[in-house]
């Protein structure tokens, strides 16, 4: 499964002054036969078993490179990991050093919420998860479409912010500040991250709007030993 993935990086920014990282997210792509350096979005129909084999690799990658970086790293989970094998991943997870776990951001995405645990479980893994000493956050929150089990999970004490999906970011910038209230109120006011700002426009908004942004504006994904040269991913904006 490794040789067939390859993960690269892209920063999350504050939105403050200097845009300091906040932490870098790895994403999992397919290599690509052809051209090795072009990364192509994981399928997102497979199967449970071969979404565990693929968040475990991931998990493994960011521990890895958070160890090597000395930065905190995000990396996603689907639910239907944390529906049939939350068992192997916890404990893969707790096998990572304390001082490694403390630097590592599990995201779990909003996919398909039918194919995930209900609430209480829901609740229970997270409050696992945080246990283990690293930082849980809500990926891909659109408020008008969530579910009740993310509403009631994103007000869990153990997690920490929750993540906007790109559609959303790209509305609230456009005005639709009902929109921001509704996830802020859904996040129970915690940090809010606005991904896809991709332009120069989006970004002008976002960055008085959220607490932190990611997207090809502010640095495009790229492998490993480019994070690590530029660690600072400072935004020439």
């Amino acid at each position: 499964m490794k040789s067939f993935l390859t993960p690269i990086f892209q920063p999350v920014l504050s939105s403050s002054d200097g845009h300091p990282l906040f932490y870098l997210e790895c994403l999992a792509r397919v290599r690509n036969d052809e051209s090795r350096q072009k990364h192509i979005p994981i399928f997102e129909n497979a199967d449970a078993e071969l979404l565990y084999l693929i968040d475990s690799v991931m998990l493994d990658y960011a521990a890895f490179s958070s160890d090597l970086m000395g930065v905190r790293i995000g990396v996603n989970v689907s639910r239907e990991t944390l529906g049939h094998d939350f068992g192997r991943y916890l404990r893969q997870l707790s096998l990572v050093p304390h001082d490694v776990r403390r630097r590592l951001i599990v995201e779990i995405v909003e996919d398909d919420y039918t194919k995930g645990p209900g609430y209480s479980e829901m609740a229970r893994m997270v409050g696992m998860l945080s246990q283990t000493g690293c930082t849980v956050a809500l990926d891909d929150i659109d408020p008008e479409n969530v579910s009740s089990c993310d509403e009631r999970l994103a007000m869990h004490a153990a997690v920490s912010f929750i993540k906007l999906s790109m559609p959303v970011t790209r509305r609230i910038t456009s005005g639709d500040i009902a929109l921001l209230c509704e996830a802020c109120r859904i996040g129970s006011w915690k940090p809010v991250v606005g991904e896809g700002v991709g332009n120069r426009d989006i970004y002008i908004s976002a960055v008085n709007l959220f607490d932190y942004l990611q997207g090809f504006f502010l640095s495009i994904p790229v492998n490993m030993p480019e994070a690590m040269r530029n660690l600072n991913f400072r935004l020439n904006a």
